[in-house]
């Protein structure tokens, strides 16, 4: 019983977060470099976030990769290559 509290705990954390994020004021945030893959499982929910970030005045660079899936920059693929290209430039920018 206690593991099955514990993952509850998480799960009502996780969700209480991404409702803030996804419904709260992110007027404040800082710049953002957001990937998605168009095969992505969250692919639409990403969109709605970045239009909502954008609606927010948030300065936010939106990357989407064709055919790639959730997490795809962490996989040794040329896409993840590309990816880590264009983090290297937003830091140095």
């Amino acid at each position: 019983m206690e593991t099955i509290r514990i993952w509850l705990k998480f799960f009502e954390g996780l969700f209480t977060l991404v409702e803030e994020l996804t419904f709260g004021d992110n007027k404040d945030l800082a710049k953002m470099l957001i990937f998605a893959g168009d095969n992505e499982i969250f692919h639409k929910d990403i969109v709605s976030y970045v239009e909502k970030l954008e609606e927010d005045g948030v300065d936010v660079k939106f990357v989407v990769s064709e055919g790639m899936f959730h997490i795809y920059p962490l996989f040794p693929s040329p896409e993840a290559r590309a990816a880590f290209k264009i983090i290297k430039e937003e830091l140095e920018d």
